[in-house]
């Protein structure tokens, strides 16, 4: 089964502010005009661009893993109904059965 992956606003800001940082780096390279100013910019670009991406990376895996923990909780809740179901039925637990 495959899964779709929803991506925030974030991820896709932060993807089209790296290109262009790497556009405006490799810009600057071929001109040969590289300027301190440009690497500033260049630099406050890619930080920006990937700080979106590892928040909204955070973010999707921040939920899957909230969901992974809501059904773990849910599976063990129904267990422990079900030893409090056999627990109050018999005393204790079930002794095995004897097979000849």
């Amino acid at each position: 089964m495959e899964q779709t992956d929803k991506r925030s606003s974030n991820y896709y800001l932060g993807l089209i502010f790296l290109v262009l940082s790497v556009g405006s780096l490799l810009v600057c390279i071929f001109k040969e005009n590289f300027k301190f100013s440009d690497f500033i910019i260049f630099l406050f670009f890619f930080t920006w661009g990937f700080g979106l991406l590892w928040r909204s990376d955070f973010q999707a895996k921040t939920v899957a893993a909230e969901k992974e923990i809501a059904q773990l909780k849910e599976k063990v809740g129904r267990l422990e109904r079900k030893m409090r179901i056999m627990r109050s039925r018999y005393g204790t637990l079930r002794r095995p059965v004897k097979r000849d």
